[in-house]
């Protein structure tokens, strides 16, 4: 559901005043999007999980127990990335159904305008 002028007025309102009392945080929030945030997040977790095998393999031999901290480190990492994935994916398809959804608007009142 559209807001209406007035809580549209008010919001903007809020949003000028929080531009003018802290605009560090607002451009920070500007500029940081789902994507930017998982997919940082998901080159951390592939990092980890790289980390997690080289701990496997170098000291699968000498501790079982290190190897399987290692194993352990791959299954969180993987864990991570997959979540992250998910985030992703799921911020595209909410862009995708807001997308269509404005292009069905647009289309009901162009027939509406005929």
């Amino acid at each position: 559901m559209p807001l209406s002028e007035d809580e549209q007025r008010i919001l903007s309102q809020i949003e000028q005043s929080f531009y003018e009392h802290d605009p560090d945080t607002a451009q920070k929030l500007r500029d940081t999007t789902v994507y930017r945030d998982a997919g940082t997040k998901l080159k951390l977790a592939i990092a980890g999980f790289v980390v997690g095998f080289a701990v496997m393999l170098g000291l699968f031999t000498t501790s079982l127990w290190l190897g399987a901290l290692g194993i352990g480190i791959m299954i969180i990492s993987a864990l991570w990335a997959e979540r992250n994935v998910r985030r992703m994916g799921r911020a595209g398809w909410s862009e995708l159904q807001t997308a269509m959804s404005e292009r069905s608007a647009l289309i009901q009142r162009r027939r509406n305008a005929e």
